[in-house]
């Protein structure tokens, strides 16, 4: 499984998301080293994978309750130079404020 790899050449979100209910620690651990590559597509990865509202996606319940797993790959990304980046980040973070509102306002405010 090298998602970073294809997501170059397409968008894996929809596809990672089976993974990611089989083994999220690892998968948070692997998102996380891609929040940080040089490859803007792999860091978009790393938000819009673990988004728990995805348009057109199963929903990712998994860290509803407890989002800060997540929201340290976000903190990576919030100040990305990509816009496609930023987007991400910030529908990311609004799909939060629909879940599990008082984190992400929390976080918001911080």
């Amino acid at each position: 499984m090298n998602y970073g790899r294809t997501t170059k050449r397409g968008t894996e979100e929809f596809a990672i998301r089976p993974f990611i209910h089989q083994n999220p620690k690892k998968l948070l651990k692997v998102m996380n080293e891609w929040s940080l590559d040089k490859n803007f597509h792999v860091r978009r990865l790393s938000s819009e994978g673990l988004r728990p509202k995805l348009p057109w996606a199963p929903k990712l319940t998994l860290f509803n309750d407890d989002p800060s797993p997540v929201f340290s790959i976000l903190e990576n990304l919030k100040n990305d130079p990509e816009k496609y980046v930023q987007t991400s980040v910030a529908n990311h973070v609004n799909d939060y404020l629909k879940v599990n509102y008082d984190f992400a306002f929390d976080v918001i405010q911080k």
